[in-house]
């Protein structure tokens, strides 16, 4: 019994901890309700998407905030890499993500979402979208949200707040939302962020880590070459990228005593 109690307790305080975390990196990028974050790592948007909409089946209210943020910033979402991550990733619970991105494509300016709605099978039962911290699953409560049932997830009526604000570009946790409102949303934008957070990179590096195809990565990495603002060398068989970071750094304004980082979810 103390054994049931001991393990019981740690995974609430487990969660508790996650869900802390995830509120404090969701406030980063400019949702309501938490306090600033002064990390000084980069935010990748689309991991910390995937991450969270699991865990965040245990906190309605910050699942909520999230697709709240989404219907601000979902421009600045990349969709093509999205979809690679879940690819990668075949034990993720698609189903939330779909209903999520069935909603936000109805606005014109998010019709980029369509990309992730898949036609939903014929669900014989609808599981709850929502589970207390123990593992067991919230009951209902009122009627259900069609768009989720239709993916075989019960939850109450969605109504967001319209409290997210844009995303913060001017803190290193947006800085790779900043490249994307510059380059676009593009794998330019990752190439860049790597290899100021690395010191050089071969194309199949960045392709693994950046979840872009090598052939991608490769083509850009020559057309960004004759910019002469990306540079390479030969390390044995193998050519590597690289960049003069100070230079990158003084013209996007970061603090050189606290560069950006490679994200936590990389």
């Amino acid at each position: 019994m103390v054994m049931e109690q001991s393990l019981k307790e740690f995974k609430e305080s487990f969660i508790d901890n996650i869900l802390a975390f995830l509120w404090n990196q969701w406030s980063a990028l400019g949702i309501a309700g938490y306090a600033e974050s002064n990390d000084v790592w980069y935010i990748d948007p689309e991991a910390l998407l995937i991450f969270s909409l699991d865990l965040a089946r245990h906190d309605a209210r910050l699942f909520d905030e999230i697709i709240d943020w989404i219907n601000t910033n979902g421009n600045l979402i990349n969709i093509q890499r999205l979809k690679a991550m879940i690819k990668r990733k075949p034990s993720f619970d698609k189903r939330a993500l779909f209903a999520i991105s069935e909603i936000i494509s109805k606005r014109r300016k998010f019709l980029k979402w369509k990309g992730l709605v898949n036609t939903p099978v014929r669900y014989e039962t609808t599981n709850s979208l929502f589970f207390f911290k123990d593992g067991k699953p919230m009951g209902k409560f009122g009627p259900g949200e069609e768009t989720f049932e239709k993916y075989g997830l019960y939850r109450g009526k969605l109504k967001l707040r319209g409290y997210s604000r844009p995303v913060k570009i001017h803190f290193n946790t947006g800085f790779l939302f900043k490249l994307r409102a510059l380059f676009g949303v593009n794998a330019r934008c990752e190439i860049i962020l790597y290899l100021l957070t690395h010191e050089s990179a071969h194309p199949s590096k960045i392709a693994e880590e950046t979840f872009f195809s090598q052939k991608n990565i490769q083509d850009t990495l020559v057309e960004m070459l004759q910019s002469g603002l990306i540079f390479v060398q030969s390390i044995g068989k193998e050519k590597h990228y690289w960049l003069k970071k100070e230079k990158w750094f003084s013209f996007f304004e970061i603090d050189l005593v606290k560069p950006i980082q490679w994200n936590k979810y990389g």
